[in-house]
């Protein structure tokens, strides 16, 4: 996630708490944007030592920053909103609609918040252990230690969660606006907007067992140099991949030459191949250790972004 695309998120989770607060729920407003910002704080506070020891770390200030903002935006809403909605439900829309309101606006902030939190797990945790925050190790110098598998299963998790949350959340958005709506509107536009969320439930719901078993025991780790069973005249022939990030959406891979040099060093493309998570499992050969040296390899993206100058694979 970029640094523009994690500050646009805590906003968007701030400013989704502060109509809660101006549709006349302000404690329950206040209330989500705390609960949210103190998870945030909380990881970033207990991975500090990881996040310092970064060659480049000028943005290790920015989920305490957007922390601030969360909170900021619903109280200053508390702070301006009149007097006669405080405390009491406002009708912004009609009043039978305003429970739809309600539940809409929370399930926005609980979407803005999971994918800010999950941003936050991606700059707090994840990220620094690949640059090599934490114990000094990479995976691209470290293959196969332990801590990969640990570091695997809390990148599936994270995301999992994150996916999961805002599948439902939309949904049932969607399901509330229709139902309020739509529905006595334009049936076809209900139908366009149920078809929409179908089609994004299904491209998750298909992952969600394969997901879920490597958060539970992960086939392959980051770092690791895996070879899969493909249609080559010689098994031994298929090349070598670097395993360099791990999403719902696949793993991706580096391709390897001569075991442990990346085919194509002057590329702007960060990997070379993403391979689905249902495939792992039946293409999975040989999963080995990758072998550094003193030259920077380039198969770690975060490590020869934030150690440019380092010896690292």
């Amino acid at each position: 996630m970029s640094t523009f695309g994690i500050i646009a998120q805590g906003v968007l989770a701030g400013v989704t708490a502060a109509l809660l607060v101006l549709f006349g729920y302000p404690h329950t407003g206040v209330y989500i944007a705390a609960a949210v910002a103190l998870m945030a704080l909380i990881l970033w506070s207990v991975n500090w030592s990881a996040q310092a020891k970064q060659a480049e770390g000028g943005w290790i200030w920015l989920v305490p920053v957007v922390t601030l903002v969360v909170v900021a935006l619903p109280c200053v809403a508390l702070r301006w909103v009149p007097k006669t909605l405080v405390g009491a439900p406002a009708q912004p829309w009609e009043a039978d609609h305003t429970l739809a309101v309600l539940a809409m606006a929370v399930l926005a902030s609980a979407i803005f918040g999971v994918m800010w939190l999950s941003s936050a797990v991606d700059r707090c945790y994840v990220l620094p252990r690949l640059a090599g925050g934490a114990a000094g190790k990479r995976p691209c110098t470290h293959s196969l230690d332990r801590c990969w598998h640990l570091l695997t299963r809390i990148w599936f998790l994270h995301r999992l969660i994150a996916a999961v949350t805002v599948v439902a959340a939309t949904i049932t958005i969607v399901a509330v606006a229709a139902n309020e709506w739509l529905l006595s509107l334009n049936q076809v536009v209900a139908a366009a907007l149920a078809a929409a969320a179908t089609v994004l439930a299904g491209f998750y719901l298909t992952r969600l067992p394969f997901a879920v078993a490597m958060v539970a025991n992960p086939l392959i780790n980051v770092g690791d140099k895996v070879q899969f069973a493909e249609m080559f005249p010689l098994p031994a022939s298929a090349p070598y991949y670097y395993v360099s990030e791990v999403s719902l959406e696949g793993v991706k891979l580096v391709e390897l030459i001569d075991g442990n040099e990346r085919t194509r060093h002057q590329t702007d493309r960060p990997y070379d191949r993403l391979l689905d998570l249902g495939e792992i499992h039946k293409l999975l050969r040989v999963r080995d250790a990758f072998a550094p040296c003193r030259d920077c390899k380039g198969v770690n993206l975060y490590c020869g972004r934030l150690h440019p100058a380092a010896d690292h694979g």
